[in-house]
Parts: structure tokens; C-alpha cells; sequence
């Protein structure tokens, strides 16, 4: 902080040169002083109010469900939903806002109700300023809202961005799209070319009847798989919320049937492929069981969904694919996101207005009642007051084990659909922002459309969100979202991803990556420097996999880059390369690695700050892609050796990112995607040295300065003399400091600032006091004196909370 750093020898020289003058060079010189030290924190806030855009705004409308039932405690997706939107709302308006132009995210609720959603999108529509509309998950419900309002949607060509599952609900609507993907085009291509993989000589297809989606899914998996794959197809019936007990009967013993394949050999029912959601699912599994017909099974719904006493005894590997949530590891962008905590942000951190979003504002705030604690990316498990349980007693308190964690699932999940929306908000704010110039309202919203089927088309470009990247299928309008392969492997108890997994490529083929099964155990991390932003780690690999299991194929991506030898620094040794062993298991490879690694450090909240420092996994090679899968989190090794660092948490984390290409000769834009896996470990500074080098030292400082009122007006000279080497000693000890390189102020810097602040305020007091008009007033010399010795307490006490909040959110 060079540019801190000469402000900070200015107010030295100012002080300096104020010691022997007289009474009223002093008052005028600490006025300057002041000014001085505050000036970079006016600048910064002129520049960003500078860049803040102007003019009428433009709104962007999001749906939200409260639900017609009050639980106990909150789901926290609204809250989530809330925040996330305002901080992209922030963002996009300081950029320029759209040519400008603000933009204003309106949040409105349904209350799970479908006349009120109707009303409510109808109302939208009116609006001559809405850029796009966010929201509506609900199938049925997306029904009902088409149907009704299919004429005014057409008119208005204002994108509807929807998270509906089933596309054929949206036919005919060119500027409605939805962040879901379309089963049939990225889901059942990974299974065919999954079960071929696999080299499956008898594969049933059992779906729902009346479904027409399950039954072009049967369609699709015959036409791929074919006869080679002996593929039959049943379509189970209803009886009440039941299946059909005959044809369930019936299909279970056709599964159980050998039948004759190509090479007249007949082969037992080796996978189904099971189109059937929830208790449905769990029916069918548990007739198998009982008929002690138990082939591999691949669902394509929830397997979360099914009960657990079922799943859990089934006798064969269970697959499903994968869209958002991945065994054991978390989304990277997400992660970064929940890291990011902001000195300003303590139990008052949730943004829900009143303007935005009426209906569920008071729920909110009667929702903190009794939850002080809470971290600032928590939005789970607070109180709904309205809830009529509270009343009746149906509702219990749950009691607090510990700090609030927003790695839990629920809360984490809330943040994806907080994060997704906010994706969506700056999607349709970026899209409209490249339609240069000035134009109407209907231009502009085709212009969105334009761009979402374009430039944001699937294989030529994506908008990079916080939560994921988002391109869509032209023709469908459907999200583009590569899943992933899990297996519940039998006895294991927990999903994992399946050892091989697909991927579409640019000729729209599948490419296989193979899953690596690896843990990473960090013995120590030490030589952290925040200005290099880097540190040291020594830890040890373990991997079992295919062939390309060896640390050779693995790119540690944010390992330190030697300048001199273009080289990363890093250190290997192998411990154990495969094979028989009495020491190590045979189908593990295992590694000690040494090295300098990157870090990104957030240093606003300086010295009660928490940090993450990852160990970055890429493949080295294109040719040969994979994907990590780590052990359970209870399995890993959580001892850890570091220097003035206290770990609070380790995970495991991943992204899927894409490289932009563009062909220089024919311009046509196209996308390269990887994966990274990141280990990380949360750690909060030790603080005790901070406290003996700064804190104490500048708390005796201000008590020295505070008593020095108690000594006689008539040895003026004195009491400034002593408040002036009170301030210069502040100025010293902060220039004493090792220089730390930060893009903003940290809470360090605030301390420094608001203790000049204190003691230049007690020698403005100590000079107006003596002054002959003040004195000849008793009230207002009374009233120096009492702002002295109770207000500026006060004051330092409320600085001291406020630290401590930020301090206990690193906690």
C-alpha cells in the first residue's frame, strides 16, 4: 500500500510541524490532518459513485415461491435469491448498469399459487421497463402460466428464462428458454454410450405409461442401443398412487428372463434403465429384491428420492447422472463466493427490502429472532415467527452444537439458487448491454433473445456465471449442462462418481474421461506471504484409477512458476508406484510432494482474516482428461502442521471451465472445456502477535490521550503536547509495520485511521475548551467535557463490537 504509506509521512510532517506553534495553528492543522488520513477512502468513493450508471432504470423481474405452507424454519432460497440478485444488481449498475441505465431486480412471490402466478406474470408484462423475467420451476404450474398467457407472451418478446424440466411446455415461444437441459439430448447419449462402455449383453427399459417424455426416452435408448444390446421396453401403469401390481410382476419377471442375443447365447438381464421417480422407483427395486432379481439398475430421476432402507439393501450397483450436486466435492465459483467476507458485512448482512420484495420482507426479519449468530452466507434454519407451529406448539427450538456452517447441504443448495438467479440477472443485463446505441424497449428485448440463441449458443459461447458457465441448445432453448455419471457401488453406503465418464466435444460426439479416485494429505503448510501470494506445502498423493493414474498426467495448476527456470517448483518423490506391496496396497500409486503454491489472499478483514489455500489439479495433457474423485470427508487426514495458522475446514472442490477459441480465418467462435479438482483448506491467522504489537500498544496510546482531560486547563500545553505524541506515536507504530500489498483498506488500516481520529478529535476538544466564547458558555464547555469522558468511550467501544463481529465471522 505505497500510495497509504505516503499519505500516512504526510500526517507525520504535519504533526511534526504543528509542535510549537500556537494555539490556533494547532486546530487548523488537525482539521488537515484528518482530511489527509481520510482522503483515500473519498477518492475510492467518488470513483465508484463516478461509474455508477444514471437515468430511469430498467427492471428485471424474479419469481419467487414462499409456498402456502409456514414451516418452523426457513428454507432460506428466498433469502438466498435476495442477497445474490442485489449484490449482481450492485455489480451490473456500478459497471454502467445496460447503456447507462440501471437496472432494478424485482422479486415477486406466488405463494405457490397458480392464479397468483398467473396475476403476477400478467402484471409484468405490462411493464414498459422490464428487460426479462426469472423464474418458475414448477411444471405444472409453467403450464398453466403458458396456456394462459401464450397471446401476451408472443406480443411482448420479453425473455422468460424458466428452470422447468419438460421443454415441450414453452413450444412456439421463441423468447422463453430454460436453465434446465433437455433429458433426451444430454442425458440419454451419456447412458447408451455409458452401457456400451460397459459392454452390456442385456439392457431393460421400464418407464412410466401416459408419460410421453418417458416413452420417446425407451424410444431414444432402443434406437441408440439396439439390437445388440437386446433392449426391451415396458411401460408400468397406475393403480391409485401404486403401480400396477401384475404388470409390475410382469416386468420383474421379464428381467429376470435369459434371453437369446445376436450370438444365440442366452444372457441374463445384466442393467435397467429405470424411468421412474421417487416411491415409483423404490416400488419396483424392492419387487426385484423380493424376486431375487437384482441387475445393475440406472435411474434416471433422484436416487435421494427413494427410500434409503430400499436402496441401501439393494445387492448390485445403482447408477444415476449427475447435474449439479457431485460426491464429496462442492462448486469452486460457489466456494469462492462464500469465502468472500467484507468488513462491513457482520449480523446485518442480508439485503431484503422492503421496495423489492413486500410480502416476504417481515418473514425475514422476524426470521432472526433468536439466531445472533449467524453467518452472513447462512440463509437455512432461521425462525419463521408467522409460523402457526410457534402457537400451537407444534414447533420446537433446535439448539445450537456450534457456528453456523454454510457448507451444509440445505444451505448450500439455497446458495446455488441465489447464485443461479444472480447468473441470470447479469445474463440478461450482459446480453442487452452489447446492443449498442439507443432503442426502444422491443428492440432491446430482442436483442436479448438474439444474443441467449447466439452468442451464448452451445459449442460457440458461453456467459461465465458465478455458479456455472451458461450457453443454450438453439433449437430446443434448453440449457447446455454436461452431467456426470455416479454409482451407489454395492455395500459402500455412498454415491461416488463411476470410474468413466462422457463428454461432448466440438463435432457434438461423446469423449470418454476417466475418473480419478485420489486423496491429497497436507502435512504442512508454512512460508505463507501474502504479498507474494503464495506459500510452501509438503503433502502426499494417493490414486488408484485407469492408466493414467501417475502424478506425470496431473498438472498441479497454481504450483509456483520459477521465472528464471520457466519450471514450477515442486519436488516428487514416489513412494509406491503399483504393484505388490507388503507395505503399501497394491492398486494405489502414492507420491510426496514439496513445493511453492499460489494463493489468492482477501485481505480486507487484515488481521482477523480467513484464508484458502488450494492445491489446483489439472490434466497435463489434453489427450488424456479426467475428473478426481476424493474420499469421504470423515476419511481424510485432518492433522496439519502450519506457521501462525489455525485450520477451520478442508473440502474438496471442482469447476468446469472452458477455453474461448476463435478461428482467426474463418471467425467462428468455439468453446474447449476441462475440469479442475481443488483441495483446500479454510485457516484463520493466529492473532496473538497482532494483538502484542498493535492492539495493546494503541489502546495505551488512547488511554494515555483520554486522561490526559483530567489534568488542569491552565497546562493547555501539556495536555496537546501529550495528545499530539499520542497521535505521532500512532503514526509511528503503523509505519513500524511490515508493508502488507492490499487493493483496498484493511480492518488494520481502519483501526490506525479511527485512532487518529479519536485522539485528533480530543485535541479539537482540549483547544475548544479554552477557547474565551466556548468558555464563557458553561452548557457547551459542559458538554465538551461530557462528549470527552462518556461519548468518545462509547464510540471506542462500538469500534471494539464492530471488530469483533468481523472477527468472530472468521472464527
Amino acid at each position: 500500500m505505497a500510495p497509504t504509506k505516503r499519505i500516512h509521512s504526510k500526517c507525520l510532517r504535519s504533526s511534526q510541524q504543528t509542535i510549537g506553534a500556537d494555539l490556533r495553528n494547532w486546530a487548523s492543522s488537525v482539521f488537515v490532518l484528518a482530511w489527509l488520513c481520510l482522503l483515500p477512502m473519498s477518492v475510492a468513493k467518488a470513483q465508484s459513485e463516478a461509474q455508477a450508471a444514471s437515468g430511469p432504470p430498467y427492471h428485471i423481474a424474479v419469481l419467487v415461491n414462499s409456498g402456502s405452507v409456514k414451516p418452523c424454519y426457513d428454507n432460506g432460497v428466498i433469502a438466498a435469491i435476495d442477497k445474490m440478485t442485489g449484490l449482481a444488481q450492485e455489480e451490473i449498475n456500478k459497471a454502467g448498469g445496460v447503456n447507462g441505465r440501471p437496472i432494478e431486480v424485482r422479486l415477486i412471490d406466488d405463494e405457490d399459487l397458480t392464479e397468483k402466478t398467473i396475476v403476477n406474470v400478467r402484471e409484468a408484462l405490462k411493464d414498459k421497463q422490464l428487460l426479462g423475467i426469472i423464474g418458475l420451476s414448477n411444471d405444472f404450474m409453467a403450464r398453466a402460466v403458458f396456456g394462459s398467457l401464450r397471446d401476451e407472451l408472443e406480443q411482448s418478446k420479453i425473455p422468460f428464462i424458466t428452470s422447468v424440466s419438460d421443454n415441450t411446455i414453452f413450444n412456439g415461444l421463441t423468447n422463453v428458454f430454460s436453465t434446465e437441459p433437455s433429458r433426451q439430448q444430454e442425458g440419454l447419449p451419456i447412458i447408451a454410450a455409458f452401457i456400451q462402455h460397459l459392454k452390456m449383453s442385456h439392457v431393460g427399459f421400464i418407464g412410466m405409461a401416459g408419460s410421453d417424455e418417458s416413452e420417446d426416452v425407451g424410444n431414444q435408448l432402443l434406437s441408440k442401443l439396439g439390437f445388440d444390446n437386446l433392449l426391451w421396453d415396458i411401460q408400468l401403469k397406475l393403480r391409485g398412487s401404486q403401480l400396477d401390481a401384475t404388470q409390475l410382476a410382469e416386468a420383474v419377471k421379464l428381467a429376470g428372463q435369459p434371453m437369446t442375443g445376436k450370438n444365440g447365447k442366452e444372457q441374463p438381464t445384466s442393467m435397467l434403465v429405470v424411468d421412474l421417480q421417487g416411491n415409483r422407483a423404490g416400488q419396483l427395486i424392492k419387487a426385484l429384491m423380493d424376486a431375487r432379481v437384482t441387475p445393475g439398475l440406472f435411474i434416471t430421476g433422484d436416487i435421494n428420492e427413494i427410500s434409503q432402507d430400499i436402496v441401501s439393501k439393494y445387492p448390485n450397483a445403482i447408477y444415476q447422472l449427475a447435474w449439479d450436486e457431485l460426491p464429496e466435492v462442492y462448486n469452486n465459483r460457489l466456494l469462492e463466493l462464500v469465502g468472500e467476507e467484507k468488513p462491513d458485512q457482520g449480523l446485518f448482512a442480508g439485503r431484503l427490502s422492503l421496495e423489492r420484495l413486500p410480502e416476504v420482507y417481515e418473514n425475514r426479519m422476524k426470521g432472526l429472532v433468536g439466531n445472533e449468530r449467524q453467518h452472513q452466507w447462512v440463509f437455512t434454519d432461521k425462525k419463521r415467527l408467522d409460523s402457526p407451529g410457534w402457537e400451537n406448539g407444534a414447533c420446537k427450538e433446535r439448539q445450537l452444537t456450534g457456528r453456523p456452517n454454510p457448507l451444509e447441504p440445505d444451505n448450500m443448495r439455497a446458495i446455488m439458487l441465489g447464485a443461479q438467479n444472480a447468473d441470470l440477472v447479469a445474463m440478461i443485463a450482459t446480453a442487452a448491454r452489447k446492443a449498442k446505441g439507443e432503442m426502444d424497449i422491443t428492440d432491446r428485448r430482442a436483442a436479448i433473445v438474439r444474443g441467449f440463441i447466439e452468442t451464448y449458443a452451445d459449442g460457440k459461447g458461453a456467459f461465465k456465471g458465478r455458479l456455472r458457465n451458461w450457453s443454450f441448445v438453439p433449437d430446443k432453448r434448453t440449457a447446455t449442462r454436461r452431467p456426470l455419471i455416479t454409482i451407489l457401488p454395492r455395500g459402500l453406503g455412498r454415491m461416488q462418481l463411476a470410474p468413466v465418464q462422457f463428454a461432448r466435444v466440438r463435432n457434438q460426439k461423446l469423449r470418454q474421461i476417466d475418473t480419478l479416485y485420489l486423496d491429497i494429505d497436507l502435512v504442512r503448510a508454512h512460508s505463507i506471504d501474502d504479498n507474494r501470494k503464495s506459500f510452501l506445502a509438503d503433502f502426499y498423493v494417493a490414486m488408484r484409477g485407469s492408466k493414467i493414474a501417475k502424478i506425470e498426467n496431473i498438472e498441479f495448476a497454481n504450483a509456483y512458476i520459477d521465472p528464471r527456470t520457466g519450471g514450477r517448483q515442486l519436488s516428487i518423490d514416489v513412494l509406491h508406484p503399483g504393484g505388490p506391496s507388503d507395505v503399501y496396497p497394491s492398486s494405489m500409486r502414492i507420491y510426496r510432494v514439496s513445493g511453492r503454491f499460489l494463493f489468492k489472499p482477501k485481505l480486507a478483514n487484515y488481521p482477523f482474516d480467513s484464508q484458502q489455500f488450494s492445491l489446483e489439479l489439472q490434466p497435463k495433457s489434453g489427450k488424456l482428461p479426467f475428473i478426481v474423485q476424493p474420499p469421504p470427508l470423515e476419511l481424510r487426514d485432518k492433522d496439519l502442521v502450519t506457521d501462525s495458522w489455525i485450520q477451520r475446514q478442508q473440502f474438496v472442490g471442482y469447476s468446469a471451465d472452458f477455453i474461448p477459441v476463435v478461428d482467426a480465418f474463418t471467425h467462428e467462435p468455439s468453446v474447449v472445456p476441462f475440469y479442475t479438482a481443488s483441495f483446500t483448506w479454510k485457516m484463520k491467522r493466529e492473532t496473538t502477535d497482532y494483538f502484542l504489537r498493535v492492539v495493546v500498544p494503541l489502546a495505551f496510546i488512547l488511554i494515555v490521550a483520554y486522561l490526559s482531560i483530567f489534568i488542569p486547563q491552565t497546562h493547555l500545553e501539556a495536555i496537546v503536547t501529550i495528545q499530539i505524541t499520542a497521535l505521532l506515536s500512532a503514526v509511528a507504530l503503523y509505519l513500524s509495520l511490515p508493508k502488507l500489498e492490499s487493493e483496498s483498506a484493511t480492518i488494520s488500516d481502519r483501526i490506525f485511521v479511527f485512532d487518529y481520529m479519536m485522539v485528533s478529535f480530543m485535541i479539537v476538544i482540549s483547544i475548544l475548551r479554552i477557547n474565551q466564547r466556548i468558555a464563557k458558555r458553561k452548557w457547551l464547555d459542559g458538554m465538551l467535557s461530557f462528549i470527552h469522558i462518556f461519548i468518545i468511550p462509547v464510540v471506542v467501544l462500538l469500534m471494539i463490537f464492530s471488530v469483533y463481529q468481523v472477527s468472530s465471522l472468521q472464527a
